[in-house]
């Protein structure tokens, strides 16, 4: 989705609803306004160049006004996403096409907190399981340089561990959905909280939300799987959700392992250089439970790298969290970047 027709992970259909990006920034009345935009607004047809029949074109029709999100698009006359925002400054990365640049996505508010904009959370779109990098051993490269996981990666013949709503996960309408069933030390306590998450523009496919969310309300159908990300069935501008957040005493966290019984998809790591595997080995030497290793591998990646909401494009025949770690000079990246580095010395441990 940084507009240059090739997304990070070569997926045709970046946000995951059917239609490949290039299809969505198609523009069938030819009025100047993509499809995909007028689809989202609802007084404009996307096959009537002047869908009122007032005589002014859409995009020049102020009766009805544009919404707000879509007032400087049609201004500036662009409705495309932004050309490489890996090489832009400030341009923006994914979630969904924006012609202004360095702007916020979306705000939060914590409706029963003391303080609204208290107890900031880690925002989750979507959980991945599977790293394929794409190995090809007789020519000793990575084909996957720019790593597609699943979910979305079914069309390279990739088999994700990840699966739709089953009886027991949450759809709207279904009864809050209760973790205590993965949290069961007698010495953890909670607390549940709801926020409301707004966005400057519709968004669609996976919805932003927080760890260990109980229910979303909004008015679309939105299903959960068994990776706990929330997709909705449309578009969401605004809505609320509930979520539960755990107090673990640090002398439980510190004492903590990993069950024994992972399903391969959370553990498996494919052919990769074996520089990788030589630094998350030391990363965590000394290191006794698993929560000391996590930690340590999550200080060093805190320490030793900077955000960077453009990320960072791996060359070709590269594998991409062995690029992210020792290749890239600026050793900076987003959050795929670092929750996949993160995801790979872990499992290597």
């Amino acid at each position: 989705m940084d507009g240059d027709g090739i997304t990070n992970c070569l997926d045709q259909d970046a946000d995951g609803d059917g239609l490949s990006d290039m299809e969505e920034m198609t523009d069938s009345d030819g009025d100047g306004i993509p499809d995909m935009y007028e689809n989202m607004i609802e007084h404009l047809d996307p096959n009537n160049p002047d869908s009122d029949g007032d005589g002014i074109p859409d995009m020049d029709d102020q009766d009805p006004p544009l919404p707000s999100w879509a007032e400087d698009m049609a201004k500036n006359n662009d409705w495309t996403p932004q050309p490489d925002a890996n090489g832009v400054s400030g341009g923006l990365e994914g979630f969904y096409p924006l012609a202004v640049l360095a702007a916020v996505k979306f705000t939060v508010a914590c409706t029963d907190c003391e303080d609204p904009t208290s107890n900031p959370q880690y925002w989750r779109t979507a959980a991945k399981d599977i790293y394929d990098n794409g190995y090809d051993e007789t020519t000793d490269e990575y084909t996957r340089s720019q790593w597609c996981p699943a979910p979305g990666s079914e069309q390279h013949g990739i088999e994700s561990g990840i699966t739709t709503p089953s009886p027991k996960y949450w759809t709207t309408g279904s009864p809050a959905y209760e973790y205590d069933y993965l949290v069961t030390h007698p010495e953890i306590t909670s607390t549940t909280h709801n926020y409301v998450m707004t966005w400057i523009m519709p968004v669609q496919g996976y919805l932003s939300t927080a760890l260990y969310t109980n229910n979303v309300l909004i008015s679309s159908p939105v299903t959960m799987d068994t990776a706990f990300n929330l997709q909705i069935d449309g578009y969401a501008q605004s809505y609320s959700f509930t979520m539960t957040e755990y107090q673990i005493p640090e002398n439980v966290k510190r004492a903590a392992n990993a069950p024994d019984d992972f399903p391969e998809e959370l553990i498996h790591v494919p052919t990769i250089p074996q520089r990788v595997q030589d630094l998350a080995t030391s990363i965590t030497a000394g290191k006794t439970t698993d929560y000391e290793k996590a930690e340590a591998i999550m200080y060093y990646l805190r320490n030793n790298y900077y955000y960077n909401i453009n990320g960072t494009l791996t060359p070709d025949g590269e594998d991409f969290v062995d690029y992210f770690l020792f290749g890239n000079p600026t050793q900076d990246g987003k959050c795929t970047n670092f929750a996949s580095a993160f995801t790979i010395l872990s499992r290597l441990n």
